[in-house]
């Protein structure tokens, strides 16, 4: 069994400083600290007093873990404010940490947080968590993972991104769209091929398998553009679905520079609702996602669990909903 003395003997000090250094104690060295949590880390070792908090600790304290953006009204900044929300409505505090893409420091940081602040439970915000995960994966029975997925037994609140993709594809063509282009950035994550299924349902549903189109642009403007350029040129769809707003304003913008009228020569439509500026031209049809009920359906998920109301895992969804404007 690995213990604080097994972690001590690896890291080369005393059980005390060990102790010290993994409960964040003044009076221990930088580099004895990082040295400590190095072989704490390699074992695999929760401290005692972690397990214990998630075990029997009430402080009605919750941590938020993310590495998102939270600046410029983002979709993260949204969702964090959704579960601030519900936590004020909750009576619980919420600690929020702001951690960099490092696998290392998150590793290291998730420890201090936790067991340094005695959090009930923790919120995992947005993506790049599963090593994370799986290290922890002892105690992911008080954690939330919030618009992302995993293959451990996490909960998870999300929505069903194939659902939305199938919903406007569907919508497309009841208007009477029969060449329907999926665009998207990458096709990697669990999110990225639900909503690809999404679409090749909706085309499957109306016997159009065989028009089906999927592209994947990546993430570089340029890409994006003459991809954009080389689609138009080759095989013109009467309809582009993209992945979300961003990639379809991208999107737009290349085909108003080859000349081209949105919608009447060519429909788009994106995911997310997150395009505020009613000055750009045409408005954009698009997948709302309720993204403050997500965070506050996160909240209450996570407060649930710890108040033993609810035993996890729970994959909770969180409906979203068509709404049609000019582009399509």
């Amino acid at each position: 069994m690995i213990n604080i003395k097994t972690v001590a003997k690896k890291a080369g000090v005393s059980p005390t400083t060990a102790s010290y250094a993994l409960n964040n104690r003044a009076g221990v060295k930088p580099e004895t600290v990082e040295k400590v949590l190095r072989a704490a880390r390699e074992l695999n070792y929760i401290p005692n007093s972690l397990a214990q908090s998630f075990r029997n600790g009430k402080s009605n304290t919750i941590a938020v873990v993310t590495h998102e953006n939270l600046e410029d009204y983002s979709i993260f900044s949204l969702e964090l404010m959704g579960i601030i929300l519900k936590a004020r409505e909750l009576d619980y505090d919420v600690l929020v940490k702001s951690l960099p893409q490092d696998s290392e420091l998150h590793s290291n940081e998730m420890m201090q947080i936790i067991n340094g602040r005695k959090a009930d439970g923790v919120i995992l915000l947005g993506n790049g968590f599963e090593e994370l995960i799986g290290q922890f994966k002892a105690e992911i029975h008080k954690m939330i993972l919030l618009s992302s997925h995993s293959k451990f037994g996490i909960s998870e609140v999300n929505v069903n991104g194939g659902k939305g993709i199938y919903t406007i594809t569907e919508y497309l063509i009841k208007k009477g769209y029969s060449t329907i282009c999926y665009l998207t950035f990458a096709l990697d994550t669990t999110e990225e091929l639900n909503r690809e299924r999404g679409y090749r349902k909706a085309l499957a549903a109306y016997d159009l398998s065989s028009k089906e189109n999927i592209i994947a642009c990546g993430y570089n403007s340029k890409a994006i553009y003459e991809t954009v350029i080389k689609l138009m040129e080759t095989n013109p769809p009467e309809a582009i679905v993209c992945w979300n707003d961003l990639l379809a304003l991208q999107v737009i913008n290349a085909l108003k520079e080859m000349g081209k009228k949105i919608p009447e020569d060519i429909a788009v439509t994106g995911f997310d609702d997150i395009i505020q500026d009613l000055n750009y031209i045409p408005h954009l049809t698009t997948i709302k996602q309720p993204f403050t009920e997500k965070g506050k359906c996160a909240m209450k998920l996570l407060a649930d669990i710890i108040e033993n109301k609810v035993k996890g895992p729970v994959k909770q969804e969180v409906e979203c909903t068509l709404v049609v404007r000019e582009s399509a």
